[in-house]
């Protein structure tokens, strides 16, 4: 992507493979009950957190896989089969937590 050109086209695939990472509708019953165990959910000190650690793989996630010897493709296949059963374990969680009878 040339830095003096805006590519909406690459933003929109880059917006949406977030969204379907980042899946907060389906984190929903999981935050709920988090804060029904805890009582508050601290979701200022979650998203500096959630920040720093974004700027860490940031700068230093290439050198990281490189020290693992994990290319790039292998990455996103494992990252791909780690999504898909995040949402197995989402729906799971879901059905024993908030559908009992």
């Amino acid at each position: 992507m040339n830095l003096g050109s805006f590519d909406f086209k690459e933003m929109m695939t880059a917006f949406m493979v977030l969204f379907a990472v980042i899946d907060i509708t389906g984190s929903i019953p999981i935050i709920l009950d988090l804060k029904q165990k805890s009582g508050k959910v601290h979701s200022g000190k979650a998203a500096i957190i959630s920040f720093l650690l974004l700027v860490l793989f940031l700068f230093m996630g290439e050198g990281l896989l490189k020290f693992f010897n994990v290319d790039i493709p292998s990455f996103a296949i494992a990252g791909a089969y780690s999504l898909s059963n995040r949402n197995d374990f989402q729906h799971n969680y879901f059905q024993k937590r908030c559908c009992r009878r």
